[in-house]
Parts: C-alpha cells; structure tokens; sequence
C-alpha cells in the first residue's frame, strides 16, 4: 500500500476526526477538557478555575462551549442506524 492511500485511509478514522476536532477547539478549551476527561488524575472544575484565575461557574461554561464544538464537528461521523 502506498503512503499516500495509508494516508488517505488515516484520515477517514474516527481518531483520526477526533483528533481534528481536538484541534480546531482555542487552547483553553482545548486545555480545559484534558485535564476534565484525559488527565491521568482529571481537575475539579475549582481546580481548573484556579489555574486560569477564573471561577468555576466560567470553567463549566467554557467546558459545555467546547463539548459543543466537538459534538457539531463530529456529529457527520455518526452511523445511521
């Protein structure tokens, strides 16, 4: 197979989307969520709004911002039942 069509069928993975969709959050956003749902030891949203000086009520705005974001970008991936 070739490194163009190993390539092409990379970039037609879920992980390969989710990732995608990953990147196209801001940092903060994108920042927030790892440490929320991938940190080895996920950060309280206190936590979080401690470590950008912001409250935990922002935290949680800026988390359902960013979890909506990544719905709509991976919302074409959905198998139709």
């Amino acid at each position: 197979m070739s490194d163009t069509a190993t390539l092409g069928t990379l970039k037609r993975t879920p992980f390969y989307e989710i990732h995608r969709a990953l990147e196209s959050l801001d940092a903060r956003e994108r920042d927030i969520l790892y440490r929320r749902y991938l940190a080895a030891k996920p950060a309280t949203l206190k936590e979080i709004g401690a470590m950008f000086g912001i409250s935990r009520e922002r935290v949680r705005q800026l988390e359902a911002r960013a979890m909506a974001k990544l719905r709509e970008r991976l919302e074409p991936l959905k198998v139709a039942s």
